[in-house]
């Protein structure tokens, strides 16, 4: 009999225990599923909030959504995809918490079900919408001549419109600055390249190239044509802007390629701004000049040849060491070489030459050397 009721206490013991581990573990499912669901419920709606509050979050969702999406089915669909797991994990430690719990009935499950199933579909049309959205490519081109006195330099200057501030933010492929500007908020897109190249008109002539991406090229082509952009063209200056708009729409990857086409004959300079866009390189700039964009190029039989670049003398030791490996050549101590990267690893120490051409791609330069 006492063997019975040892036996008897180390069940209800065991059992007691297992009860109370469940208690444990619903406690924490029913705390961890209702923190969730609230916590999400509260960060929409001062997501929601912000969004009718602030004119920058407003305008910045905007311009990041595709226009054909509601911000607000976004938002509806997150709160069911995310909170119905939560709610579900919550109603389970409720009831390992409570164990005469009544269930919550078969329809309401169907009902959760559906709606969860729903907002997986929905999820999945969101995101086929917004990568279709940038699935092609548009580009609308913009041709203006215009005449260039070949007796002076002309100037290429991009203008500087960065502001202490302001932090530069990527969306969907497209750099911008969104900020107070001149009185009022707007959005400024950065994404510019810019090029030279020679052609054999009589007439200088820009090409402005707009291109954004589209679910299609005709919606490409029409938010490439949403870009605003403007330039000025002076006498022997042409200044542009480092910076562009878009009047409507959202961000859907927009770019500006510019191409300044200069005649034979023609003196340029660019500015450090010009040149830093420049340095990003697009496929058909002719002249590749590289680092090389601080001098004055002259246009010459679709060449660009520089006019100023620096040239360094050769000390008396560097010709004499010179002679060492090619005792055969000549020398002038008061002659002058020009010096440059890519020059330097086109020297070979058997050169007899008096008068040399170096031909750096498209850059070409002529000095005279005596040895």
């Amino acid at each position: 009999m006492e063997q019975y009721v040892s036996f008897s206490f180390l069940g209800r013991f065991i059992k007691g225990v297992f009860k109370a581990i469940a208690k444990i573990i619903g406690l924490f499912m029913f705390l961890l599923g209702a923190t969730g669901l609230i916590a999400l419920f509260f960060s929409l709606i001062g997501i929601g909030t912000a969004q009718l509050q602030s004119d920058d979050f407003m305008l910045l969702m905007n311009m990041s959504i595709p226009s054909n999406l509601s911000t607000w089915w976004i938002y509806l669909t997150a709160f069911f995809l995310i909170g119905i797991p939560f709610f579900i994990i919550a109603v389970l430690g409720l009831r390992l918490l409570v164990s005469n719990l009544a269930s919550i009935g078969r329809t309401a499950k169907v009902i959760i079900g559906l709606l969860w199933v729903a907002s997986v579909i929905g999820l999945c049309v969101i995101i086929a919408t917004i990568g279709t959205s940038q699935a092609f490519d548009g580009n609308i081109n913009s041709l203006e001549k215009f005449p260039v006195n070949k007796e002076k330099v002309f100037q290429l200057n991009m203008e500087d419109s960065t502001l202490e501030g302001y932090d530069n933010i990527y969306v969907n492929g497209s750099h911008f600055s969104i900020g107070e500007f001149d009185g009022a908020k707007e959005i400024r897109l950065m994404g510019i390249k810019t090029a030279i190249a020679a052609t054999t008109d009589s007439v200088a002539s820009i090409n402005v190239k707009f291109k954004a991406k589209g679910s299609s090229i005709q919606e490409a082509k029409e938010k490439a044509s949403q870009i605003e952009y403007n330039y000025v063209i002076t006498d022997s200056i042409i200044t542009l802007d480092d910076f562009f708009k878009i009047n409507s729409g959202s961000l859907n990857n927009h770019k500006i390629e510019i191409i300044v086409n200069l005649p034979e004959g023609t003196k340029a300079r660019m500015n450090d701004e010009f040149a830093n866009h420049y340095r990003d390189y697009i496929s058909n700039d002719a002249f590749s000049l590289g680092s090389n964009d601080s001098y004055t190029y002259q246009v010459k039989d679709g060449k660009a040849v520089c006019l100023d670049c620096p040239v360094v003398e050769e000390s008396k030791d560097d010709i004499e060491k010179d002679e060492i490996n090619s005792p055969s050549r000549s020398t002038d101590d008061n002659e002058w070489k020009y010096e440059d990267d890519e020059d330097e690893e086109n020297k070979t120490s058997e050169t007899t030459t008096i008068k040399t051409s170096i031909d750096l791609g498209p850059i070409e330069i002529e000095t005279e050397e005596s040895f």
